[in-house]
């Protein structure tokens, strides 16, 4: 049961303004919870560590009492100590780089009344007892913070030829190859891309914690009614889903045979002004390096890859006329676009729900469970093996490329291309599609024979 509940305005610990204020206050069943500022309004954003050290001492009349205190920080259960039935309680917690706008809430949950206190109920305003704030600290992040993450991302990019790199030429000519060679031979291929929503996934929790995940990624691109339909009474629903998503997209990523990455141009110049957006970036970056080296540094490729060989009036014309099929999944079905686009026949689409906050569907998202179905539809077409599957998928896209190469298919993880090709969904696909629009595919355009 809970001891306090959530009702009038609440006290406040630490001062706002100082955050160096030592208060004390104490604690009455039936009213409204305690709150800790988590911020100062003069700190930088996300480069500092919030760390308070708390002790908690029963009323006399409460002596025994077997409960635990539990801290959450916006909506994510941070922790939950047991308290000392006698005697003081000490605890104590970080928050890494807090944002200024949001505090850290603490509840006292009662397990077990102490015999000697005699109560058969909780009255209201009954004193259990005083939390005191016994210290606090505001210091710099500990660990790697968001700026030490986009400096490595650059490093990294550099290191590994992220670095003007322009599908044309030679790396055009290579990269189609591979394509049309796995698509001739029946060889198992994929292409996957990462950007920031990818880099959020992969970085938690060390670097975006669960209220970042729910409102940032599945909120955003799966819709709130998505993921509600989840909510249970154990307290890790939020943390098993964002597990479940990470190891869909974590397959996609380590079965791919190209991972298309932000090139070192995109966080050059930003480094002392990172942003989470930023920051998710170079966590993409920080979790493909070590699956880099399969690929040398004249064949790696941006995260816009195909966006920039969308542009290119022959490419996608010519892997589609070597593939026995193509298959679309996509929000979009462009399919009867697509045959006149790209001058083929053979070609299929399975549905998947949209993006939630651009879309047009406010419906389930594919995730956490409609994805299964495509998986399904996946599943049941067989032996792939010289078929192109062109994915928009968003965060699933690269799991169902996974699928795909397991069943001997080529997946390309075209993205937000569909978006442009529609005119619609993602705002800055919908800007780009003067530049990447269906009429710039020619069905009758050959690629230039290389001269010298």
């Amino acid at each position: 049961m809970s001891a306090v509940a959530d009702g009038d305005p609440s006290v406040r610990l630490i001062d706002r303004a100082s955050a160096e204020t030592l208060q004390s206050v104490e604690i009455a069943a039936g009213l409204n919870h305690v709150l800790l500022a988590a911020a100062r309004a003069d700190w930088a954003a996300w480069s500092n560590n919030l760390s308070v050290r708390l002790r908690f001492d029963w009323s006399e009349a409460l002596a025994g009492t077997r409960a635990r205190v539990v801290l959450t920080y916006k909506t994510q259960h941070m922790a939950a100590y047991p308290l000392n039935s006698y005697g003081p309680t000490l605890f104590a917690f970080d928050v890494r780089e807090p944002e200024s706008h949001y505090d850290l809430k603490i509840q006292v949950e009662i397990e077990e009344f102490a015999t000697s206190a005699g109560i058969g109920g909780l009255p209201r305003a009954l004193p259990l007892g005083r939390l005191t704030v016994a210290a606090t600290e505001i210091g710099p992040a500990y660990g790697v913070g968001y700026a030490e993450i986009v400096k490595y991302a650059i490093s990294s990019a550099h290191a590994l030829g992220l670095c003007e790199v322009y599908m044309t030429g030679g790396r055009l000519k290579r990269f189609e190859d591979c394509i049309l060679d796995s698509l001739s031979r029946g060889i198992p291929y994929s292409v996957v891309r990462l950007g920031d929503g990818e880099g959020r996934v992969l970085g938690y929790p060390a670097y975006f914690d669960q209220n970042r995940l729910l409102s940032e990624v599945l909120y955003y691109q799966f819709g709130p009614q998505s993921i509600r339909n989840e909510v249970d009474g154990s307290g890790r629903w939020l943390h098993d889903l964002i597990t479940e998503l990470g190891d869909l997209l974590r397959l996609g990523i380590d079965t791919a045979d190209r991972i298309g990455l932000p090139v070192a141009e995109f966080f050059e110049g930003h480094e002392q002004s990172v942003t989470p957006g930023m920051a998710a970036y170079g966590c993409a970056t920080h979790f493909a390096f070590g699956r880099f080296p399969r690929m040398g540094r004249q064949e790696a490729v941006g995260t816009n890859v195909f966006q920039q060989l969308a542009q290119v009036p022959w490419f996608f014309p010519g892997i589609a006329k070597a593939a026995r099929s193509v298959t679309t999944i996509a929000p979009w079905d462009l399919s009867h676009e697509l045959r006149a686009a790209l001058g083929i026949e053979r070609l299929a689409h399975i549905a998947v729900p949209g993006h939630y906050t651009w879309g047009s569907d406010k419906g389930l998202g594919q995730f956490p469970v409609l994805y299964k179905q495509v998986r399904a539809a996946i599943l049941a077409r067989g032996d792939l093996r010289g078929q192109l599957f062109l994915v928009g998928a968003g965060l699933l896209g690269k799991y169902y490329c996974a699928l795909i190469k397991r069943q001997g298919g080529v997946a390309l993880d075209i993205g937000s291309v569909f978006d442009s090709w529609a005119r619609k969904g993602l705002p800055y696909a919908v800007e780009n599609g003067e530049s990447i629009k269906l009429s710039r595919l020619d069905a009758a355009a050959v690629r230039p024979v290389a001269r010298g």
